[in-house]
C-alpha cells in the first residue's frame, strides 16, 4: 500500500501549479470535479511505475480522483479507457510542461490549492 504525506504547494512551486493549470485547460478538465490527480508515467523508475499502476487499478471506481497515465500506448490498463476518471495522456503533456518525469505524482484539490502528495522515502 502507498503511503502518502502531503506538503503544500509553496509560492516557490507555482511553477508547477501552473503547468496542472495548463494541462487541465489543455484536456478541458475540471479540476473542481476531482480530490485528487493521480500522474503516472509510463517510462521511468520501474517499481515506482508498478505502484502507481496499482494504485490506479485499487482506486479507479473513486470518481473523485482523475487517473493520468501518461504514455503513447496503454497495453495493462485499456480495461480503464472507458472509464470517466481515467485520462491516458497520449500526447505526453505531462511531461512537456513538467509534471511527471520518472515516478507517479499524486495532487490533492481543494478550493484553489494544490498539494503535492509524495511516496514515503523510506517505504521498502
Amino acid at each position: 500500500m502507498i503511503f502518502l504525506i502531503s506538503l503544500v504547494i509553496t509560492p516557490s512551486c507555482t511553477q508547477r501549479k501552473e503547468s496542472i493549470q495548463k494541462f487541465a485547460e489543455f484536456y478541458n478538465l475540471h479540476l473542481e470535479d476531482y480530490k485528487q490527480l493521480v500522474f503516472v508515467p509510463n517510462d521511468g523508475c520501474g517499481a515506482c511505475i508498478k505502484e502507481g499502476k496499482e494504485y490506479i487499478t485499487t482506486h479507479i471506481h473513486d470518481p473523485k480522483i482523475l487517473h493520468i497515465y501518461v504514455s503513447r500506448f496503454h497495453s495493462d490498463l485499456a480495461s480503464f479507457k472507458e472509464k470517466p476518471n481515467f485520462l491516458l495522456d497520449k500526447q505526453m503533456k505531462a511531461l512537456d510542461f513538467g509534471i511527471v518525469s520518472t515516478g507517479a505524482v499524486v495532487y490533492e484539490v481543494e478550493l484553489d490549492s494544490l498539494f503535492l502528495m509524495l511516496p514515503n522515502p523510506n517505504q521498502n
